[in-house]
């Protein structure tokens, strides 16, 4: 029996393993086209970049959630807190990890971006001079995804909520089932509940690219902005060199 709940287990964790890379990959496939409708190259060309993009933001995801459970073993360490409070104490530190996470991720929305638009663009820029340009304009990214934050979620709420009332009414049902019950609900509540949640994640993820376009926008803003800053610095710099050619001359003279 063990043995059996064994294998099971193994046997459900690959199933989730493969239906996760599955769904990576569609994710992939969809950002690669809304990305080539935006920068004019085809999918062929845009997809060998993506996939880099994709590798690149997953070895962060990795570096991120260790740096999260580091500062929350840290918490706990070094606080010295009571057997009672380990677990406050453990999720208030990486609830701070996570604050400083997104402190320093949200730069990157503007550097991958850039990455996405600009073929030219190396995938290792995202984590260079173009995260210094994103970071210049933090306060106007963190305006941007905050409002986008609010809308999306205003969205999947909306959207979601027959498949969390199902869900709801699902849960109840197995545990009325476990404690005796005989189901009060029709043999196609599973049909149904399999429709509802294809229908409201198909609604979901078609308002995914729309968060694409405004961070577009937002790129498209703070490239402006950063051609004018340096503008402004090359004429401050002539400006200077003019002044001091000028010093010189009334020197000589």
């Amino acid at each position: 029996m063990a043995l059996a709940s064994a294998n099971l287990s193994v046997g459900s964790g690959i199933a989730l393993s493969v239906l996760c890379l599955l769904s990576t990959c569609a994710y992939v496939w969809i950002f690669t086209i809304i990305i080539s409708l935006l920068n004019g190259k085809s999918v062929k060309a845009n997809l060998p970049r993506m996939i880099r993009l994709a590798l690149a933001v997953f070895g962060l995801m990795i570096v991120v959630c260790a740096f999260i459970g580091l500062v929350s073993m840290a918490f706990v360490g070094l606080t010295k807190t009571k057997p009672n409070t380990v677990l406050l104490t453990g999720v208030l530190g990486a609830a701070v990890a996570c604050v400083v996470a997104y402190v320093l991720a949200l730069p990157l929305c503007y550097s991958i971006m850039k990455y996405c638009i600009e073929t030219e663009e190396k995938v290792m820029a995202i984590f260079k001079r173009d995260y210094l340009s994103g970071w210049h304009q933090w306060g106007f990214l963190f305006i941007i995804a905050l409002l986008v934050g609010i809308i999306v979620m205003v969205i999947d709420t909306l959207v979601g909520m027959p498949n969390n009332i199902l869900s709801i009414a699902s849960g109840m049902r197995h545990v009325s089932m476990m404690e005796g019950d005989s189901p009060a609900v029709p043999s196609t509540f599973g049909l149904l509940t399999f429709l509802t949640t294809t229908a409201c994640t198909f609604v979901m993820v078609f308002v995914r690219p729309w968060v694409v376009f405004v961070f577009y926008y937002a790129y498209g803003c703070i490239d402006e902005k950063e051609k004018a800053r340096l503008a402004l610095r090359k004429a401050d710099v002539k400006e200077t060199a003019s002044k001091d050619r000028a010093m010189d001359f009334e020197e000589v003279r």
